[in-house]
């Protein structure tokens, strides 16, 4: 958690090793077999306020 000046406080939060499965194969669609399953990290920051004065929604 770190306070700003702009945002008021933030707060990030990260999980690592997110395994979400594909269920298309529009990027895929030459891939012979079972879809992969990709491994990556997921980050979510959340603010108090904006700049301009509108509701921040958690990314």
């Amino acid at each position: 958690m770190q306070v700003t000046d702009r945002y008021g406080t933030a707060q990030a939060m990260a999980r690592d090793r997110i395994h979400p499965r594909l269920t298309t194969r529009s990027a895929w669609i030459d891939h012979v077999g079972e879809l992969p399953v990709i491994e990556g990290t997921l980050i979510r920051l959340q603010v108090d306020h904006l700049p301009g004065g509108g509701d921040p929604l958690p990314v």
